[in-house]
């Protein structure tokens, strides 16, 4: 740009690099996935972050009567659920990517859907469940996330809320309690490590690929099965470098 004499597109790239630096890029609705691309999640995990104690604070508030706490927990699901679903319809007319996904707002009802979940497993969470029951359990909860994604789904509103909220949150809730068969499975000492690095993995898969689109073209990923190992493996490399370096230094989880 600067050889070219391109000053515009220069500043406009300057001021885009310092969004990204201030974590705000999510709040515009261009350019947030510059950069590494995955940086407009922790654009929006900063804006979501901010809530975590006082909602807390608040809703163990209101579930802080034992007598009625299931009907006040499914009172607050419901009232987040319908939430959710007004924010995503007042949204449909515009752009979805962006406004039902980027957009830090819109991730707000999910993440208070979230805490609320995390609050009920804080008091159910016992180890000594019907280890068939909940086997079955799991089951189901996998089977519904996979029916989620490949039923057809007309009213992309709704995506959101119908393939990604519900069914996540049952799956992440069951397999939290780890009382079947395939909870424990999980509970291996390499998937542990393996779920320890997914954050970063997560950060760094974006830098990884476009690495190498630059290098070998832009399709070059999926043109064999070595060029998706090859970047698996440097991906999951650095991960574990990272987390050991940083992560687990700063101690972040």
């Amino acid at each position: 740009m600067f050889n070219q004499s391109n000053y515009g597109a220069l500043l406009t790239s300057f001021f885009q690099l310092v969004k990204n630096l201030l974590l705000i890029q999510a709040w515009f609705p261009s350019g947030y996935f510059s950069y590494i691309g995955v940086g407009w999640f922790l654009s929006a995990l900063l804006f979501l972050s901010i809530f975590s104690f006082p909602v807390i604070k608040l809703f163990k508030g209101i579930l802080n009567n034992k007598r009625y706490y299931f009907l006040r927990f499914f009172i607050l699901l419901l009232i987040l659920i319908l939430l959710e679903i007004a924010y995503s319809y007042s949204m449909r007319n515009y752009d979805l990517s962006y406004y039902n996904y980027v957009f830090p707002f819109s991730r707000i009802f999910e993440y208070f859907i979230g805490i609320l979940v995390g609050i009920l497993y804080d008091k159910l969470s016992s180890k000594n469940g019907n280890t068939i029951l909940f086997t079955l359990l799991e089951v189901f909860s996998i089977f519904l996330v996979g029916i989620s994604l490949v039923l057809p789904n007309n009213v992309f509103w709704m995506n959101n809320i119908s393939k990604w909220i519900l069914p996540n949150v049952i799956l992440i809730y069951v397999f939290s309690l780890e009382n079947g068969y395939l909870s424990k499975i999980f509970k291996n000492k390499i998937l542990i490590n393996l779920g320890n690095i997914s954050y970063e993995f997560f950060l760094l898969h974006a830098v990884v690929l476009i690495n190498y689109f630059r290098l070998y073209g832009s399709n070059g990923f999926v043109a064999d099965v070595f060029s998706i190992i090859y970047i698996f493996s440097i991906t999951l490399i650095l991960s574990m470098i990272i987390h050991r370096t940083f992560s687990q230094k700063i101690n972040w989880y």
